[in-house]
């Protein structure tokens, strides 16, 4: 089932790309192979191997962007009363 709130697209990436990117999306490709469908030939995701050990720097960093983000609206809000809820 595709999430409705995320825009869906096909991942066009090759193997060796594929492998020497998993330590860099462990989190996406950790979600892709719990998720994922094959449309058309073999299954590329099923047997990657993903180093969790940077699992927690990429978390870390992801609430970080969105707190930075977060903020970042905050004030750029703060003048409009109707945007904010202070």
């Amino acid at each position: 089932m595709v999430d409705e709130a995320k825009p869906f697209g096909a991942l066009l990436i090759t193997r060796p790309e594929l492998e020497r990117s998993a330590d860099v999306f462990a989190i996406e490709f950790t979600d892709m192979q719990r998720h994922h469908r094959v449309l058309f030939g073999s299954d590329p995701v099923a047997s990657l191997q993903i180093p969790m050990q940077l699992h927690r720097a990429q978390l870390e960093y992801e609430l970080r962007e969105k707190l930075i983000l977060l903020r970042q609206r905050l004030l750029l809000s703060a003048s409009d009363e109707r945007r904010t809820w202070i």
